[in-house]
């Protein structure tokens, strides 16, 4: 039995009656601890059909991706969550081998952008800004 709450899981995919939520319903968010975008795991998430759009809060950010009509369109066999997945493991590596120069929170945040390019994906980052401490 599928429990919300219960870590990597299809919970979020089903109601509280056990029934498929509609295709692009849901708003995934979740933070990260460091100040990295999306991660591999988060991109198979995001090929989920119930998924419409996904948000990380991080120390100094929110990044925000959201599918459009170009994503939606692609052959289902181009968006699954291992497509999707293998995809994003491809491009962080030619990412990581372009830019040796590069922190990892840059390197990532270039691999979600061309990830957003390569499918059609709307990416979003907002600068948020730090609490001062008295």
């Amino acid at each position: 039995q599928l429990k919300s709450g219960s870590g990597f899981s299809n919970a979020d995919m089903f109601d509280s009656n056990g029934n498929m939520r509609p295709d692009n319903s849901i708003l995934h968010m979740h933070t990260h601890p460091v100040d990295h975008t999306f991660s591999d795991g988060d991109w198979r998430v995001f090929a989920r059909s119930t998924i419409d759009e996904m948000r990380v809060i991080t120390p100094s950010a929110e990044y925000r991706i959201k599918k459009t009509k170009a994503f939606n369109d692609l052959p289902w066999r181009e968006k699954t969550p291992a497509a999707i997945e293998a995809a994003y493991n491809k491009i962080i590596d030619i990412v990581f081998g372009e830019n040796t120069d590069a922190t990892i929170d840059e390197m990532i945040e270039e691999a979600t952008k061309r990830m957003s390019n390569a499918f059609g994906i709307e990416f979003y980052k907002i600068n948020l800004v730090s609490k001062v401490v008295k």
